[in-house]
């Protein structure tokens, strides 16, 4: 028990030395950082063999191959058959509990043990020395970066930071010249960014009016339908990386994946003037702005030449990483009633998210405005403990997009998209809802009677995968302590650690290896740091953009990579024929048409006549 109480104080010691930039007292604290890793699971072994399986119904005898890593292939049970009407044996899986559909070497999870590894390092590890855009890389490309590869991929996200202007902010240009106004009500006016088209023959570009997607949403959106919709419609204003478009072996291109990689990822820290600059297929071409400062009263005119697209490309890659912060930077600034800001140079990737929702002046950025690098770094390990999970609902929907050829932002829409139902996403959020219902630490153990009594629910224990502790969630507790002592301790920290200590004494929750999970302290942190409950599952899918990417990348090389098509057990009518409606009778209560209720404006319009 000392010796367990000696490393958990060290390894405290070793995180918060690094979240302060300071340098550790002593190389002994390195030990800590090796032993404090979750359990050291050794290698499963080889575990190649042969499956035989004896068939009652025929007396048939049937041999299927196991591979080394433990699987069988399902395609092999198809084989045993009655030889009558039946096509051979399915394996029916709902919510896919033990099927693997594809082979990656992306992460690692031992749920029985607690382990969560990326590309081989453990999470613990990662969160303690490296930061979000390194692990990305990790992620992505299978290494941690060299120096010189590092500053190459940073390089590569900030010059493909730009949002498409259509996306952004409503522009209307009309070849050569573009103009654009700022309401004459407002004292800031919005950047511009510049949607480039193909050249025609003649060497022209061809530029229209775009409406502004973000602008024109509802003013109460929600942040996550505002990115979901922001994404989707990021494969048009990018026809280059569209397979639909540019043919089906367009993403065998390496330069190509890493384009777009590099977009959806990037921070977007370019100055303003290359933050103009995102016409793409325009090559050296001239155009002029125009833009009016309300507060100035005079004319902004910027000439921007636009540079060769191959000279900007680091590759598809970057494309992802870039634009998931500035978009979801524009969702939160639209929340509270803000245009865009521009992002400040030489920052971090997660202290340029925090300006960009903090910095004061809109067009420019408040230069002189730096968040806290002690909060940015809690950000950024969040973001690490976030970036990958396997094959998770919304990762296995980037898969399954991906697998049909679509284009990349269209696979990760869908996956921001699954990302937002509650049953994923919004984990923390309930967590806090319940630490707020709770209010007190006397009221515990009345709630823990409610939960196994089955009248109240207890969320942010439990996972699908881990039947231990969340490793995840042993970092995000400290980061807690961490973020309190910044902005001052919340009282429902209380509540969830009596929460926590009493569900871990009580039989009833160990006996069902339920323990905190990634989102039981997540929430608190959010709260802490300011951010509204609805942004909570935005700062979820910012990371996991990584891990999407990494799948979608992996599987473009998998040789296995199929189109998903999953089969199914029908269980209704086996056969029919058509009847005249006249001679049709309601079955059942199921097949009448519910009440559809309408709005008292609905019926007022209906009470009227018509003229």
């Amino acid at each position: 028990m000392a010796e367990s109480s000696i490393i958990a104080r060290g390894r405290l010691a070793v995180l918060t030395a690094h979240l302060l930039g300071a340098p550790l007292e002593s190389s002994e604290d390195s030990d800590f950082q090796r032993w404090c890793v979750s359990a050291q699971v050794p290698p499963p072994g080889d575990l190649k063999g042969v499956l035989t399986v004896i068939d009652e119904r025929t007396g048939k005898k049937y041999q299927i191959q196991v591979s080394q890593d433990g699987t069988v292939k399902a395609s092999d049970f198809k084989k045993i058959s009655t030889g009558k009407i039946d096509k051979g044996l399915k394996l029916y899986d709902p919510g896919y509990l033990n099927t693997a559909p594809v082979v990656s070497k992306i992460s690692y999870i031992d749920g029985d043990e607690g382990v969560l590894r990326y590309r081989g390092y453990p999470i613990e590890e990662l969160a303690e020395s490296s930061t979000f855009l390194e692990v990305a890389y990790l992620i992505l490309y299978g290494n941690l970066p060299s120096q010189s590869q590092l500053a190459d991929w940073e390089f590569a996200i900030s010059q493909h930071s730009a949002v498409p202007q259509g996306v952004l902010v409503r522009l209307s240009l009309s070849p050569p010249i573009a103009v654009f106004s700022s309401l004459s009500n407002c004292d800031h006016i919005d950047f511009v960014k510049i949607l480039g088209h193909q050249f025609g023959a003649s060497k022209r570009a061809r530029c229209f009016s775009t409406k502004d997607i973000i602008q024109a949403m509802p003013h109460d959106a929600h942040p996550m339908g505002v990115l979901v919709s922001a994404m989707s419609s990021l494969s048009i204003f990018h026809p280059d990386a569209n397979p639909a478009l540019r043919g089906q072996d367009l993403y065998n291109s390496k330069q190509v994946r890493d384009k777009q990689i590099a977009r959806i990822l990037g921070k977007d820290d370019r100055n303003a003037r290359d933050g103009l600059d995102y016409a793409l297929n325009l090559q050296n071409v001239d155009i002029l702005f125009s833009s009016t400062l309300p507060h100035h009263n005079k004319s902004l005119h910027l000439s921007l030449h636009i540079l060769e697209a191959h000279s900007m490309i680091q590759s598809i890659s970057c494309v992802a990483i870039i634009l998931a912060p500035t978009i979801a930077a524009a969702a939160y600034l639209r929340l509270a009633g803000r245009p865009p800001v521009l992002p400040s140079s030489n920052l971090s990737y997660s202290e340029n998210f925090l300006y960009m929702l903090d910095s004061l002046y809109v067009i420019w950025g408040n230069r002189s405005y730096k968040p806290n690098p002690r909060l940015a770094r809690v950000l950024d390990i969040l973001f690490i403990l976030h970036a990958e999970h396997e094959m998770n609902c919304s990762t296995s929907a980037a898969r399954h997009l991906a697998s049909s050829g679509v284009d990349v932002y269209t696979a990760l829409a869908g996956a921001v998209g699954a990302l937002y139902g509650p049953l994923h996403g919004g984990a923390n959020e309930a967590v806090l809802k319940m630490l707020s219902e709770i209010g007190t630490v006397e009221n515990i153990p009345d709630f823990i009677e409610g939960v196994k009594n089955r009248k109240r629910k207890m969320s942010g224990f439990g996972h699908r995968v881990y039947k231990n502790y969340d490793p995840r969630a042993k970092v995000i507790k400290k980061l807690a302590e961490e973020v309190f002592t910044i902005v001052g301790r919340d009282p429902l920290i209380e509540v969830a650690v009596a929460l926590e200590k009493a569900a871990l004494a009580d039989e009833y929750f160990v006996k069902r290896k339920l323990y905190p999970n990634v989102d039981f302290y997540s929430g608190l942190i959010y709260r802490a740091m300011g951010f509204p409950t609805e942004f909570f599952p935005v700062l979820f899918a910012i990371p996991r953009m990584a891990g999407y990417l990494a799948h979608w990348r992996e599987s473009l090389d998998d040789p296995d990579t199929k189109i998903m098509r999953p089969q199914q057990v029908y269980t209704g009518e086996w056969l029919r024929h058509y009847l005249p409606l006249k001679e049709r009778m309601v079955q059942t209560d199921a097949d009448r048409l519910g009440q559809v209720s309408i709005s008292n404006a609905s019926r007022r319009r209906l009470a009227g006549s018509g003229v």
